[in-house]
């Protein structure tokens, strides 16, 4: 667990910069789902970095915009989840890897990188959220990645575009601080065992 709170670097990716600046305190919505969405997204950051430690990778902010090409995943998550339903996909053996490697060096050399998306048919029309995590590691301020670990898609019913974005933003942010909390619970058990 000591690893575990030592600095992971970790970064938020997405397509919208208006939801990126959010993110990142450059910008502000009213519009309540939105807002909602941004205010969850603040807490769970802010638990992050209080109780985790977490640290942005080298200068950059822990949000960054990406080109709708660098987002493929987390947007075939979305549509996934606008014509089939909500899923979730965890790639269990490289959760394994990611744990295995957590608990043999120091976590300051592994980080995490969430991309999120929104997607909407109509503005507003059916909507839905794509989130998607990878393990891996920052390199001179490039993410090198060594593995998927989850793909989710949530239908969010009539939604604007922008509102589906905020949603995945939030939704990035909860699964990154649900996933914390399965390390230490994980890393808990196996000391435990090593205790018997």
């Amino acid at each position: 667990m000591q690893q575990l709170g030592s600095g992971m670097q970790v970064q938020f990716i997405g397509d919208s910069k208006v939801i990126i600046d959010c993110l990142i305190g450059k910008a502000s919505t009213s519009t309540p789902d939105m807002r909602r969405s941004v205010l969850l997204a603040h807490t769970a950051l802010q638990t992050l970095v209080q109780c985790f430690h977490i640290k942005a990778p080298g200068v950059e902010d822990f949000g960054q915009q990406v080109p709708r090409s660098d987002n493929s995943a987390a947007d075939a998550a979305a549509n996934w989840a606008l014509d089939h339903g909500t899923f979730m996909h965890v790639y269990v053996q490289e959760v394994e890897a990611f744990l295995k490697e957590l608990s043999q060096c120091d976590a300051n050399s592994i980080g995490l990188l969430f991309s999120f998306d929104g997607a909407a048919r109509g503005n507003p029309g059916p909507s839905s959220s794509g989130v998607c995590a990878w393990w891996g590691c920052f390199c001179s301020g490039a993410f090198v990645s060594k593995g998927l670990l989850i793909q989710r898609g949530t239908c969010l019913g009539i939604a604007t575009n922008n509102i589906s974005e905020a949603h995945g933003l939030a939704s990035a942010l909860k699964s990154c601080l649900r996933y914390f909390y399965w390390v230490i619970e994980q890393i808990t058990e196996l000391d435990q065992c090593s205790l018997r």
